[in-house]
């Protein structure tokens, strides 16, 4: 007998104050295009909180629009506070549950979820579902948690909502570039994602109402809001320097509402400008019919609904140079850097001195493309034909040890990205440590959320009783201070090593310096590297003949371990490539007309930044070549001032992940030339290359063994420059192919599936 099927859909975002925002008219509209695509689901329910009652105009527009559906209302709890996620999200999970059990006994039950992150609605999956589905809009305070998540309650209410974010099935995001995000940020697979998009909120055909502080002036449209990352300044200083060459004879509109403080800060900038506050669709229609072109130079956006709201109404666009726009087309849109003032008003000046007019089939075509009738097709097609979720009882117990995801450490970042993946094939605690220094413990590059999806212990400790709780001890090993518990626990317990690192005589160095091992351990180990003189590594053979197993991520590496393994000793050794996320979609691009080199990671003078002045200074073919160099500096303070001098080279100290991600994105070539280099295995190597970029490395170690048709290896400083101008050579009909080519390599060769498959000697998954 076939089951009969039932989708439930959490409605608690229509009874938020998301209803008038993007998201409430975001689920709207979905909900009201895919009602009749659901006819093989014998019952679709939406589940409101019954002690939170709609308005009339929400209610009517709801039942409105959702026809076909049974809008039920129960007693969900609202989050009252700090400290009462945990007991609101069990509360609510009981009433799922028993709702499903006594009203859909007999039935298979998918549940969607459209908003998981409001204030106080506090939407959570049940534990008896087929799927879970998820709608999501966007990682944003994630990504900036520098600006967004500093108030330790809003930062509480967000990251506790990652426990329900992890046990979603399959995940439907707004635009390609939001998938990406999931993929990079989150470690979610691609089979795991459909990328739903969505439409522009049909303004056009409403009536168009002038707003009379705006006049007859001629003027650019800004549609923004008071945020930070809708980088209102920078705009503010790009269209001054704009005006100011035409005798102020314009005028910068800016919608939504704002503080009077940002009012003065922005008006100290420019006396052109005119804030509407917040306005009704009729208005907003007026201003886009009549703007001369439309703004929008935002840091970052999940979709960019007023970029497809200008394409509405036939007006030319400044934006910024993100992937989320370069989605929507390259074509017709003026990109600009949002980090750059300069660039933003020479954007702003070539969309209004341009005679070239705007293609209408590109326009047309855009949006026939982002529909709702689309979107809710995706949708749709997904619920029918995804099978149900396999769901593992009985997992083993692991137990990971290794750096916090929050400091520097790109370990740490490695451990967390592989949660979602590790978490479905095992119960995982962690015992994650900060570094030994009070800088290390200060240091907060990212945010870590793995305390509120799984359980996370303090490494100190863990004794011979916790060791016995698991089936599987996985100490993750580089060099330095965020190393030096898990070095301690890996002596003491040993168990399987993943070895990031076969220059471990630092590690050794800060262990003996805090007093956890004595002067003469250190020596004998010292002793031991020395008569060995291995060219793989030091300070390996205490460690590594005590594992049972040990993953390494290079040729280079198991030459290493074996060098230092004693005989009869009966390690395995697993030879398996470092896992990197890799992005949902690569958007290949042409070749830029300048040459733009990137060198990310940690800034060391090792690194050969004693070249970048030679490159600079260089020009290929007619094309002027810039630097950006970005990461965690390790440099000299002269060093860093006499770099941030020179022409052509920019310097970023400490960018977030997602800045590290757009400049490597905007970059053409990658270098990653590092004198003296030991060998190791490269992260922002991989983390260039799962984006196609051109890579320039040092022709030994892990380097030597990647495919010669991958990256360009070099054997000294003095071949860089033709290294770079070969790459430059590049005929621009091969230029995409080759980024596809390097990027298809890294995601079938360095899949997180299968290092953690590996990790966990779970040979069904191989």
């Amino acid at each position: 007998m076939v089951e009969k099927r039932a989708l439930l859909i959490d409605g608690q975002a229509f009874q938020s104050s998301a209803f008038h925002r993007g998201i409430g008219k975001y689920s709207m509209s979905l909900l009201g295009a895919i009602g009749h695509r659901l006819d093989f689901y014998e019952k679709k329910i939406i589940l409101l909180n019954k002690s939170n009652p709609l308005s009339q105009e929400q209610d009517e527009v709801l039942r409105l629009l959702a026809k076909g559906f049974e809008i039920i209302s129960i007693n969900y709890e609202l989050l009252q506070g700090a400290g009462t996620y945990e007991r609101v999200r069990d509360y609510n999970m009981s009433l799922i549950n028993r709702y499903i059990a006594e009203s859909l006994s007999g039935y298979s039950v998918d549940f969607l979820i459209l908003s998981l992150f409001q204030e106080q609605e506090v939407p959570v999956f049940p534990t008896i579902s087929s799927n879970n589905y998820l709608i999501m809009y966007d990682l944003i305070p994630l990504q900036f948690f520098t600006n967004y998540l500093r108030v330790e309650s809003v930062s509480e209410n967000y990251l506790c909502r990652f426990d329900t974010l992890m046990q979603t099935d399959h995940f439907f995001p707004i635009s390609t570039t939001v998938a990406n995000d999931l993929t990079l940020h989150l470690g979610i697979p691609k089979n795991r994602i459909t990328p739903i998009y969505g439409a522009p909120i049909k303004r056009k055909l409403l009536k168009k109402v002038a707003k009379s502080d705006v006049g007859k002036n001629k003027f650019i449209l800004m549609p923004s809001g008071d945020d930070f990352r809708k980088n209102n300044q920078r705009a503010a200083l790009a269209f001054s320097q704009f005006n100011s060459s035409h005798n102020d004879e314009y005028k910068l509109v800016i919608t939504s509402a704002f503080s009077q403080q940002t009012k003065d800060i922005l008006n100290s900038i420019s006396s052109d400008i005119i804030f509407t506050g917040n306005i009704s669709d009729e208005e907003l229609a007026g201003l886009y019919s009549s703007a001369t072109c439309v703004l929008f130079p935002t840091e970052y956006e999940g979709l960019g609904l007023p970029v497809l709201e200008a394409i509405e109404f036939n007006k030319k666009i400044v934006c910024s140079d993100l992937e989320v726009f370069r989605e929507i087309t390259e074509e017709q849109l003026y990109f600009c850097d949002p980090y750059d003032v300069q660039s933003i008003a020479s954007a702003i000046e070539a969309t209004i001195s341009t005679s070239r007019p705007i293609d209408s089939r590109v326009y047309n075509s855009i949006l026939d493309f982002y529909s709702w009738d689309k979107s809710a097709e995706l949708v749709a097609t997904t619920l029918l034909e995804l099978t149900p979720e396999n769901r593992m009882e009985n997992k083993p117990k692991i137990a990971i040890f290794g750096p916090s995801p929050r400091g520097f450490s790109a370990i740490g970042k490695i451990i967390q990205e592989q949660h979602y993946i590790l978490s479905r094939q095992a119960e995982v605690t962690y015992y994650l440590e900060d570094g030994i220094t009070d800088t290390a413990k200060s240091i907060e590059i990212r945010k870590n959320y793995l305390p509120y999806v799984a359980e996370c212990r303090n490494p100190w400790i863990f004794s011979q009783s916790d060791a016995k709780r698991f089936d599987k001890l996985i100490y993750h090993i580089g060099n330095g201070e965020y190393h030096v518990v898990t070095l301690i626990k890996a002596l003491s317990f040993p168990d399987q090593v993943v070895l990031h690192d076969t220059r471990l005589q630092g590690l050794y160095g800060v262990v003996r310096d805090q007093g956890f091992i004595s002067g003469k351990r250190y020596d004998a180990e010292r002793s031991l590297s020395e008569s060995i003189a291995s060219s793989h590594g030091n300070f390996l053979g205490g460690l590594m003949n005590k594992q049972k197993r040990v993953i390494v991520h290079s040729l280079y590496a198991k030459s290493g371990i074996e060098e230092y393994l004693l005989p009869g000793k009966n390690v395995e050794i697993v030879l398996q490539n470092l896992a990197v996320t890799t992005p949902y979609h690569v958007q290949a691009k042409n070749p830029s007309r300048d040459l733009l080199v990137a060198m990310p990671g940690i800034m060391t003078e090792a690194k050969g930044l004693d070249l970048t002045e030679s490159l600079v200074r260089s020009k290929i073919n007619d094309r002027t070549i810039s630097v950006k160099i970005f990461g965690f500096s390790l440099l000299d303070s002269k060093v860093e001032n006499r770099l941030n001098g020179l022409k052509g080279i920019s310097v970023i100290k400490s960018p977030s992940d997602t800045r590290f991600m757009h400049e490597l994105t905007r970059s053409d070539i990658m270098l990653s030339f590092r004198h003296p280099y030991h060998g190791e295995t490269s992260l922002s190597t991989l983390e260039a290359l799962r984006f196609g970029k051109a890579t320039i490395v040092n022709n030994s170690g892990w380097f030597a063994e990647l495919p010669d048709d991958i990256v360009r290896k070099v054997s000294s400083t003095n071949d860089i420059v033709k290294a770079v101008a070969s790459e430059a050579g590049v005929a621009k009909s091969e230029f995409k192919d080759a980024q596809i080519y390097r990027a298809k390599y890294i995601e079938d060769n360095f899949s997180p599936v299968d290092y953690i498959s590996r990790m966990l000697d779970n040979k069904e998954l191989l």
